[in-house]
């Protein structure tokens, strides 16, 4: 037996071993699943569970017949056994824990009653519109794990997109970088739900590959995808889309040479656009004022808290003064809290360890990305609308850490393509420096 041969025979008998265990704790999971899923509104929690892995092997063999790089196939489909593992696995300990929106869902969509429209603005009803719909057309849905491993499918494609963006204005086009963002942790747990997140983070990705076609000057790819994003968005969590066009209103203006003149008559009219889409978006929540709208903020602000805590009171407001000088506080907890230590159990723990590194990452941008925007104008898109996304969030997160780290997952991939390209920005800047060096010498 030739070398050749012999890694042939220990590869081929790790993938037996690796199968044998995976079939071992699906049939352990099936039979305790009445342990883990007591909480699931469903008749038969095992076959349910069975449902679900079935969906899980036809979308991997699914995803070989997607039209994109064969190379591609292979990452994805790596990806989702891992994320199987999460949405069929892991996520059951969470599962177990808490009372879940997911189960609501759920047992709307297998109701009798009557799911057969939606309506724009409503993000619960085109859930359980849409969780109806694929019951009604396809085999063995009506199942909760059924519908969690589709929502999981919706977030691998939204992860993917992502990357589509990512790579569309890189030089380097790293293939690790796919692994990158879709591994980290919250992206990996926080797509794998059944509810409104992996949507609305399917959303955020289409409009961000269309930022990317414009930044490529492919305008007709572009604005379809931001009108498909829209569309979605305002089906799931509408207030995403005036932070996504301000992105955009900010892309326009600065990341093309324009005279002054030029970038300010954009900027006035894209400025008359924003304040008309708030101002509407104001109406339908009954703010027509500036102490409506301070009030507005402070009811929600202890609504949030209500469901669920960080352990500090919600701040209180009485002027726009207030909500200025809270923004810094705010927006930092939006994007990097809860800290290792702040919330003391194991999902706790675990979200201070991402939050560390996510931190330490943004120090690397601030550090090294000076001048990043001129060779990547694509990256003044992703600053401004994480700057937008921080500033509505920041009334929202502080007393409430817990969804302050689930609702993150809406900026995440951003913020780690800005910490690629900052980091590509820099080894070509010390590549060039080595060069000319060498060059003199």
């Amino acid at each position: 037996m030739n070398l050749r041969q012999k890694m042939g025979f220990w590869k081929y008998l790790i993938a037996s071993l690796i199968a044998l265990s995976v079939t071992l704790a699906g049939t352990l999971l099936v039979l305790n699943m009445n342990f883990f899923g007591y909480r699931i509104p469903s008749p038969n929690i095992s076959i349910d569970y069975i449902k679900g892995l079935f969906w899980a092997f036809i979308l991997l063999f699914a995803i070989q017949f997607l039209p994109i790089p064969n190379l591609h196939k292979q990452r994805i489909s790596l990806i989702w056994i891992i994320k199987l593992f999460v949405t069929l696995g892991a996520m059951l300990l969470y599962e177990k824990q808490y009372i879940l929106d997911a189960y609501s869902y759920y047992k709307q969509s297998v109701s009798n009653s009557n799911h057969s429209y939606f309506i724009m603005l409503d993000g619960t009803l085109f859930i359980e519109w849409l969780g109806s719909s694929i019951n009604s057309f396809f085999p063995y849905t009506n199942s909760y794990h059924a519908l969690k491993v589709i929502w999981a499918f919706f977030g691998l494609m939204a992860i993917y997109i992502f990357y589509l963006a990512y790579e569309k204005v890189s030089i380097k086009k790293n293939k690790n970088s796919l692994l990158f963002i879709a591994l980290f942790p919250s992206v990996l747990f926080w797509t794998s739900i059944l509810g409104k997140d992996p949507l609305a983070f399917l959303g955020i990705a289409l409009f961000t590959l269309g930022i990317a076609y414009l930044d490529k000057k492919q305008n007709s790819k572009a604005w379809a995808l931001i009108a498909c994003s829209f569309f979605l968005l305002f089906m799931v969590r509408f207030w995403l889309a005036p932070m996504l066009l301000g992105g955009l209103c900010f892309y326009t203006v600065f990341s093309v040479a324009r005279t002054k003149i030029q970038r300010f008559l954009m900027f006035f009219t894209f400025a008359v656009i924003f304040y008309f889409s708030l101002t509407n978006m104001f109406s339908y929540l009954h703010i027509f004022s500036i102490n409506d709208f301070i009030a507005s903020i402070n009811q929600n602000s202890r609504s949030w808290a209500e469901h669920g805590g960080s352990g500090q009171a919600p701040p209180s407001f009485n002027s726009l003064k207030d909500l200025v000088l809270f923004l810094p506080q705010g927006t930092f907890a939006a994007l990097f809290r809860p800290l290792p230590g702040e919330i003391n159990n194991l999902f706790g723990f675990l979200a201070g360890i991402e939050n560390l590194l996510v931190l330490c990452l943004m120090f690397y941008v601030l550090r090294f990305g000076k001048g990043v925007s001129k060779a990547f104008p694509f990256i003044n898109f992703c600053i401004s609308y994480v700057a937008l996304w921080s500033l509505f969030y920041a009334f929202i997160s502080y007393q409430n850490l817990g969804t302050a780290f689930r609702f993150r997952l809406q900026v995440l991939p951003v913020l780690l393509i800005i910490y690629l390209l900052v980091r590509e920005y820099k080894n070509q800047q010390i590549f060039e420096s080595n060069k000319l060096l060498h060059f003199k010498k």
